[in-house]
């Protein structure tokens, strides 16, 4: 049937783009574990990462949920 390639087609976009968050919630934890960088750069700075990484890990549950 014609669903079928669509389907297989949607399945992998979403795999893509969980390893696409998974790998942004890697580089924000990474920047966020790095004591100089914390330490050193502008709170605004750090708090806008640590926003970044609540958005990621909520889109990541939510294509999880969906």
């Amino acid at each position: 049937s014609f669903t079928q390639p669509l389907v297989r087609g949607a399945g992998a976009k979403v795999a893509a783009e969980r390893a696409r968050l998974e790998q942004e919630i890697a580089r924000v934890d990474g920047k966020l574990a790095n004591e100089k960088f914390v330490a050193g750069a502008p709170e605004a700075v750090v708090a806008a990462e640590r926003a970044k990484r609540e958005r990621y890990v909520a889109e990541l549950a939510a294509l999880g949920a969906g």
